[in-house]
């Protein structure tokens, strides 16, 4: 057990340095996601109780300040080494959804499945998919509800569920400051949506401005815009 706390607070030190590292480049955020994934690779492989819920102590804390930076989706996808085989960007899902679905995976094919540790994955997992996710992540989400284990299949299958039945709620929120100021959505950037739209969005107008807004949306390829004001 002192080798696994030793392993924690060094997982744990890690993240602090990258936190500290971003606030002077922005592009370290795509670290943060390396601690995460350890200690997730360290449950898995957990035999003792007391083991498991010493990593998933520090694994919520470390989880919780990365998922602060789930909406930089580039930064969490898998990488070339993380796959097969190369593929476009959009065809390469989120590598912390990957390794959470593999844990759960793990966890429930124990002879006693820990149902607080898979339930504290499914919370998680939860967290991750409000804020990022694409259609390899889609996927691999109906691949675990195909191949998954009871309990965690179940939960994770209410928890899809959930995700639909939310899916009017705002999955950001934007502030553009300045009378110029504008937005650009990334292609490859899919949501899980009922409405067939790559993207969605609403705007909330300023009722105290002292000048009436203008704004203007446009399409790249080709790519058709519709508004509803």
């Amino acid at each position: 057990m002192e080798e696994l706390r030793t392993l924690l607070r060094d997982a744990e030190e890690a993240q602090r340095q990258t936190l500290q590292a971003i606030t002077e480049d922005a592009g370290q955020v795509a670290r943060l996601k390396e601690p995460v994934l350890l200690l997730l690779d360290v449950l898995s492989q957990s035999e003792s109780a007391e083991a498991r819920r010493e990593t998933l102590h520090v694994l919520r804390r470390l989880f919780a300040a990365c998922s602060t930076h789930f909406y930089d989706a580039q930064a969490f996808l898998e990488t070339a080494t993380d796959i097969a085989r190369p593929h476009h960007v959009a065809k390469r899902g989120n590598v912390v959804l990957k390794a959470l679905l593999a844990c759960l995976t793990s966890l429930s094919s124990q002879d006693e499945a820990d149902e607080g540790a898979l339930q504290s994955l499914v919370d998680m997992l939860r967290d991750l998919c409000l804020q990022s996710m694409n259609a390899p992540d889609v996927v691999a989400l109906f691949d675990f509800l195909r191949l998954g284990r009871p309990p965690a299949r179940r939960w994770v299958l209410q928890m899809q569920k959930e995700l639909v039945e939310m899916d009017t709620l705002p999955r950001a929120i934007f502030t553009m400051r300045g009378g110029n100021a504008g937005l650009i959505v990334p292609p490859e950037q899919q949501l899980f949506t009922k409405r067939g739209y790559s993207c969605s969005f609403g705007i909330q107008l300023d009722a105290s401005a002292a000048v009436v807004p203008l704004y203007s949306f446009r399409g790249q390829n080709g790519q058709g815009v519709s508004a509803v004001l």
